[in-house]
């Protein structure tokens, strides 16, 4: 119900993909219906209104890039079931079913059946995993986090045979690269993952460090080719992810939500283009007055006229590019310097 349909918008390349015409998006103005269908005028589209003859944009900008396997599941699903709301429900639905799969997986590491079965039910019936379980770009990572998290974990608890490792961090290197295409948050599982398999698992049968060493280059193997075009999409915004949500994580609403108590310092109060301001303002001081704009992004090919790019409606990505990510180094390095206690 967002005034601008961000969801839709994230997924309209799927659009093309349910219709058998590959990924990659064209002008939606072209297109019968289409238009409707993003601004949530309708809850479907037919999509044999699409012309047989479409050329479409490949996906080159970088929020498409850094969701990539997530948009393309969604595609799949389109194509089976139909581009509409409803599917979009339904996939919300299976995303929770999963969720809930791997959750009681964890739960019977230590919890007896029943029990387990009641933890899950009150976790997945909670508000807060209800809520979060429709807005689908940040609540698709939640199966994989706690698919690997049990893994982790029966890694830790229990001895595994040694010629099975390479074969489970096989399957943890694809879960994380394809993950890694559903939010870049899944890039925190991957130290974790080392650890665990380097320090902390209970090898069975000889060369144990050998199997560890197989199962890390496995894990490597698959990760990366899996995740290049995530890095690759990433690398178009300078790869400022982390940076953002540093400064996001020292915004007082956040602290205020976290309780800690208040720090000695107050920054700005969390929304994007405050923190783009920061490091703008700071760049300026120091003397540099070049744009900050990023001309990979959607956003700056569209108020560029170009209609064939993705149709996002976030004018913050229009300032997510390498300067900004440059001259947000600087501040969360002063930042890091100047309140070591308070971090």
């Amino acid at each position: 119900r967002h005034p601008s349909p961000i969801t839709l918008n994230m997924f309209y390349p799927a659009v093309f993909f349910a219709g058998g015409h590959g990924m990659g998006t064209a002008d939606p103005s072209d297109i019968p219906g289409l238009e409707d269908f993003l601004l949530r005028r309708t809850d479907a589209f037919d999509v044999a209104n699409i012309p047989e003859d479409i050329i479409l944009s490949p996906m080159t900008t970088p929020f498409e890039l850094t969701h990539i396997y997530h948009i393309y599941l969604v595609g799949w699903f389109w194509r089976i079931f139909g581009v509409s709301i409803r599917s979009l429900l339904l996939y919300a639905a299976l995303l929770h079913a999963l969720s809930a799969c791997a959750l009681y997986g964890l739960f019977r590491l230590a919890l007896r059946r029943e029990t387990s079965i009641v933890g899950v039910l009150l976790v997945c019936s909670s508000p807060a995993m209800l809520y979060m379980s429709v807005i689908l770009r940040d609540f698709a990572k939640t199966p994989l986090i706690l698919l690997f998290l049990y893994v982790m974990l029966r890694l830790i608890m229990r001895p595994i045979r040694g010629v099975y490792l390479p074969a489970l961090m096989t399957l943890v290197g694809i879960v994380l690269g394809i993950g890694l295409g559903f939010r870049q948050d899944m890039m925190i599982c991957v130290p974790p993952a080392m650890a665990v398999l380097l320090f902390s698992t209970r090898v069975e049968g000889a060369h144990p460090w050998r199997m560890r060493l197989v199962g890390a280059l496995l894990f490597w193997v698959c990760f990366l080719p899996l995740s290049q075009p995530v890095f690759r999409g990433s690398a178009l915004e300078g790869n400022q992810a982390s940076i953002h949500s540093f400064f996001q994580g020292l915004s007082p609403d956040v602290e205020g939500q976290l309780n800690f108590g208040g720090a000695s310092y107050e920054a700005l109060f969390w929304t994007d283009a405050g923190l783009y301001a920061q490091a703008n303002v700071l760049a300026r001081r120091l003397g540099d007055d070049i744009p900050m704009v990023n001309p990979h992004t959607s956003e700056y090919r569209r108020a560029h006229g170009d209609k064939d790019a993705p149709r996002l409606f976030n004018p913050g990505l229009y300032y997510t590019g390498v300067e900004y990510a440059r001259y947000a180094r600087i501040l969360m390095r002063d930042v890091v310097l100047h309140f070591p206690a308070d971090l």
